[in-house]
């Protein structure tokens, strides 16, 4: 008689009651996403303290039970060991909670695994002494003691916060984005929402957040107060929803500041549609937010949105084209700004399609899924890869520690020996390449932004030392190209004299003569010859204006990336590097991966804009690739 396995369970530890929050809400519609997608791999069970109904324990694919995960107490673990055992739990995903707040070893002895979803607000400009850093580094990254299995941040600045103030380690970040669903969130287009206007005014400001002290509303009223002193008579209203322990205080700066009839708190609201079809604009004024759902919200909408610059605020509004972030803590100038969008209707207009469609290639809820149902395979699979824990250290942090220890540990011959070695703790890009390929019998490299395939060049080494590699390297510049054939003469590889671009053609690209060298000496950098760009602003910007006078511009050949492909017959790829002084991004989306699935793609990204960095993780990610953050470069390796 045979016994039916049923399938893992993926159990999403909801912390409050089944009808609490609105970020709440967005979470069950993303783990419904999730479950619509997923239900033949994996049970998708969701857990409240409490539930509403209790008769409801099934909804579309989901199983819904009333039991508290962050309660891993003695007298609760029998219980939650119950369910775990009945569906078959192998991990838990909850929304952050700290290590200390439930019993990760009780969980790590009865093999459930746990992925932390990070979802509070912080403070990025947050300091710590060397001291309590080393503490975090040697405990958590060194140690590994007392982590969660994986940890999810929900913005670019929070893996940066992650990695660089709480000092986890790299190997257990993946990047969520936090999306939200533009169906639900969309433009008027039913004659209910027509008509569900809040107020009789022309003009509308919204901002929705928790009466919370960080949420700045008091900046907002004061901004507001600005305008109505000078334009008394305007058509304008502002409206609050949302509830806290600051509420009171709002609304008593507000009557203080005789605008209550004008700046109106509603309270707690369960669908903020009808007030976001009213608004003319969002305004977000918080001082810090992780990510900010309602500014998501609101794009998806059609609305602009100005905020302040929380680092939720700068990675979602694309700054002058879909909102503004105003960085002023001076509520005349914040009053200027809103008065200025408020009375130009047809910039309202032009952002708010903008925004809807930013929001919609970025910020939605079917992406943010996609992500997560690769952490949760993933993690089903057991796919994480141990690294070698000195890898993840830094030689600046333990540059760092040398030289803050104790006068009495500080003899010279210990320090030099010390100071001289770090870098063996850190594998440069050239020893990471090569330990991941080092088993490969053959290896087939493109590069593109070659310059002379020596100076700094990552690959130089790599491919003259072992014969089984070959390759194609691309560089537009005649002079470099030059250096480039003398460098690589070997028949293994094949170079290409051009840039790549959307399409064949030529292009204006401009460079540093290197006459330069000659008149300027040491005040260029080495590197000065690599800094090639079609951008003249972004040549530029490297050097001091000294070195106008030797930017020169000529036309260059180009190729679209599939062409340049096709034309050297290249079927298989094991490595792509790119290296464009700030067109990686559009070289990247030029690569097909479903056609092309290359072990390792390595480029810059430290000249991209923040959408850019940010669709290129997206991007990597959506095709099964662990990426590394390596300074200046990301480095991209495809999971097994």
């Amino acid at each position: 008689m045979s016994t039916k396995i049923s399938l893992p369970g993926i159990l999403y530890a909801m912390r409050f009651p089944e009808d609490t929050g609105l970020v709440w809400q967005s979470l069950l519609n993303l783990y419904s996403t999730v479950s619509d997608k997923e239900y033949k791999n994996f049970q998708n069970i969701i857990a409240y303290p409490r539930l509403v109904d209790p008769k409801i324990t099934h909804q579309n694919k989901q199983i819904f039970i009333e039991a508290d995960f962050y309660d891993t107490s003695d007298n609760n673990k029998q219980s939650l060991l119950n369910i775990i055992q009945k569906f078959n739990i192998k991990a838990i995903i909850y929304i952050s909670a700290s290590t200390t707040e439930i019993d990760l070893k009780w969980l790590k002895r009865i093999r459930v695994k746990t992925i932390n979803f990070e979802q509070e607000s912080y403070d990025s400009n947050k300091k710590q002494s060397i001291w309590k850093s080393c503490i975090k580094i040697l405990t958590r990254r060194i140690l590994g003691i007392n982590l969660h299995t994986m940890y999810l941040a929900n913005s670019l600045s929070q893996v940066n916060f992650l990695l660089n103030f709480t000092k986890l380690p790299v190997s257990k970040i993946r990047l969520c984005i936090n999306g939200v669903d533009t169906n639900f969130f969309s433009p008027e287009t039913t004659k209910e929402l027509q008509k569900s206007r809040i107020c009789d005014s022309n003009l509308v400001v919204l901002s929705v957040a928790q009466a919370r002290e960080e949420k700045n509303i008091p900046f907002l009223i004061d901004a507001a107060q600005e305008i109505f002193n000078l334009h008394p008579n305007i058509s304008l209203s502002f409206i609050h929803v949302g509830d806290g322990p600051c509420l009171e205080k709002w609304k008593k700066h507000a009557f203080q500041s005789k605008i209550s009839d004008k700046f109106l708190f509603v309270g707690k609201q369960t669908d903020i549609r009808p007030y976001l079809h009213s608004a003319t604009i969002l305004a977000h004024v918080a001082t810090r937010e992780g990510f900010g759902y309602v500014i998501a919200e609101a794009m998806s909408s059609e609305k602009p949105v100005i905020a302040t610059p929380s680092t939720g605020s700068k990675e979602i509004i694309a700054d002058g084209h879909t909102g503004l972030i105003i960085e002023t803590n001076n509520s005349k100038v914040m009053a200027k700004e809103l008065l200025d969008l408020l009375t130009n209707p047809e910039k309202i207009k032009k952002m708010g399609i903008a925004a809807r469609e930013r929001t919609k290639r970025l910020f939605s809820v079917d992406r943010q899924a996609e992500d997560l149902s690769l952490v949760i395979n993933d993690i089903l699979k057991d796919n994480q890869k141990i690294e070698f824990c000195w890898n993840r250290i830094s030689s600046k942090t333990l540059r760092a520690v040398v030289l803050n220890l104790p006068m009495l540990w500080r003899f010279s011959k210990f320090q030099n020996l010390i100071l001289k070695s770090t870098d063996l703790f850190t594998p440069n890009v050239t020893e990471r390449i090569n330990n991941i390929l080092k088993k490969f019998k053959t290896v087939y490299f493109v590069q593109i932004g070659s310059n002379d395939g020596k100076q700094a060049d990552p690959l130089y080494q790599l491919s003259h030392s072992n014969n089984h590699w070959s390759g194609l390297l691309v560089e537009p510049l005649p002079f470099l190209f030059k250096k480039l054939k003398d460098n690589y003469q070997d028949p293994r590889f094949n170079l290409e004299n051009s840039a790549i671009g959307e399409s064949n053609g030529e292009i204006t690209f401009y460079y540093i003569s290197p006459e330069a060298k000659k008149h300027l000496g040491d005040k260029l950098p080495f590197y000065y010859d690599q800094v090639g760009s079609f951008s003249l602003s972004h040549v530029l910007k490297h050097f001091d204006s000294e070195i106008e006078p030797y930017i020169l511009e000529t036309q260059v050949s180009t190729i679209s990336l599939p062409n340049l492909l096709e034309t050297h017959n290249i079927s298989r790829l094991d490595l792509m590097h790119i290296d464009t002084e700030g067109f990686d991004y559009q070289i990247l989306r030029q690569f097909n991966l479903k056609q092309f699935s290359p072990k390792i793609i390595l480029f810059e990204h430290i000249h991209l804009p923040i959408e850019q960095k940010l669709m290129s993780q997206y991007y990597l990610f959506f095709h099964g690739y662990k990426i590394l953050d390596l300074g200046r470069d990301f480095l991209a390796v495809k999971n097994s």
